[in-house]
């Protein structure tokens, strides 16, 4: 691998892998936000919401 002068490797390395635990913190944190979210709505509301992203989609691809 050619190396470039300024360039820290382990440094980047290093950044990248902290960046990497962030956003996966960030999605478990989204996820947990949404299962809240889930449990408080009642079935027929989110049929409702999930039927009107579900025909928005296939709307899209005709």
């Amino acid at each position: 691998m050619k190396e470039f002068p300024n360039w820290d490797s382990k440094k980047l390395i290093k950044e990248l892998e902290e960046e990497k635990e962030r956003n996966r913190q960030e999605r478990l944190r989204f996820i947990d936000l949404y299962v809240e979210w889930l449990k408080r709505k009642s079935n027929a509301d989110w049929e409702r919401r999930r039927k009107t992203v579900i025909n928005e989609i296939y709307r899209k691809k005709s």
